[in-house]
């Protein structure tokens, strides 16, 4: 009895030795497309203010809460697509995700996977704050980035 309440409680703190996401950039990685459940999650409601500061740095939360609150929400704005697929429609194999060394504050972290059996490569700036790491743009190739499309460039 002793044994398996010790194993009840050691498997009920077991979450808490889990990596947090702001904990490395692979974690974050791992944790924003998880959570974001190929687009079901509430990353990209207007109301989530508090779930994009998980990942994303103040700055470019600011840019995306300022893009999904437009006043005529009826209209469409800047994002047209899923800004972490990069594409309207999709449908997603082998995930996987690449960083390149940290140096300093700040890496690049890549996504790679098939989109409809395209293969496909989006680079994540990330940078190490005060809170941990986080998303300061995403690079889609070709000089396109998620900050560009938000001004409207």
């Amino acid at each position: 009895m002793r044994f398996t309440l010790g194993l009840l409680m050691a498997l009920i703190a077991l979450p808490a030795f889990a990596d947090a996401p702001n904990d490395s950039p692979q974690a974050l990685m791992r944790e924003l497309y998880r959570v974001h459940a190929l687009g079901e999650g509430p990353l990209m409601n207007a109301d989530a203010k508090i779930q994009r500061r998980i990942f994303f740095t103040e700055s470019l939360a600011a840019a995306l809460d300022q893009e999904l609150n437009r006043p005529d929400s009826e209209e469409v704005g800047n994002l047209d697509f899923d800004i972490l697929y990069n594409a309207q429609d999709f449908e997603i194999t082998g995930l996987d995700f690449a960083v390149a060394k940290v140096s300093g504050n700040a890496t690049i972290a890549l996504a790679h996977f098939s989109n409809f059996g395209e293969s496909v490569e989006i680079a994540y700036r990330v940078v190490q704050d005060d809170r941990g790491w986080r998303i300061d743009d995403i690079e889609y190739g070709e000089g396109v980035s998620l900050r560009k499309i938000l001004k409207g460039e």
